[in-house]
């Protein structure tokens, strides 16, 4: 997977550094969310909290016009969920995984200055989970993303993003879940380091 992904970002990075619309760069972040498990039969399974270590990985932003974006934060991380447990303690276990995940978003610059300011992103999460502790957990997952970014110090953006949970992430049946969190990102601009702008 991360030989792939290294493919990935290396042809893209090639022609990024062509295009005049196009920036890109590394992106180092965290994550938090909470869980929240329904079941329809008469047990309850309950969990708690997902944390992630640092996530890494890069990103690519292509400008559409002075306003509009497009932009995708690609990284790695590794996450430990609390306890799961049912209301009479017959499941009980604690869960790591390493995932992969993509972030796309549609972006808008508020000053209509494109990668300067404040600007506001909507999109879609999707996870791949690479390895886990516990079969669980289903392999992939997606969400919806908002949230609000600024660019500041010539290269550097900061990027708060909240993200609901939109498909199931257990493979238990009659159960369903609720997971609401968000990121925090740190990125910094490459483009400015290998071409002239």
């Amino acid at each position: 997977m991360k030989l792939i992904l290294s493919i990935i970002l290396f042809n893209l990075l090639i022609i990024s550094t062509y295009s005049q619309k196009t920036t890109y760069g590394v992106v180092l972040g965290w994550n938090n969310y909470n869980i929240e498990i329904n079941a329809v039969s008469y047990h309850n399974l309950i969990s708690g909290t997902g944390k992630s270590s640092l996530n890494y990985g890069g990103y690519f932003d292509y400008q559409l016009n002075n306003s509009f974006g497009l932009k995708t934060n690609l990284f790695f991380n590794n996450t430990k969920e609390g306890t799961y447990y049912d209301t009479d303690y017959r499941l009980s276990k604690n869960i790591e995984f390493n995932s992969f995940q993509v972030l796309t978003y549609l972006k808008y610059d508020v000053d209509q200055a494109y990668n300067k300011g404040v600007y506001l992103l909507t999109g879609f999460r999707h996870k791949i989970i690479t390895k886990k502790s516990d079969d669980l957990l289903k392999t992939n997952s997606s969400g919806v993303l908002f949230g609000f970014g600024v660019n500041f110090l010539k290269n550097l953006s900061l990027e708060i993003i909240g993200d609901y949970g939109i498909t199931n992430t257990i493979k238990l049946e009659n159960k369903s879940h609720e997971i609401i969190g968000g990121y925090i990102n740190l990125t910094y601009n490459l483009r400015t380091i290998f071409t002239k702008q």
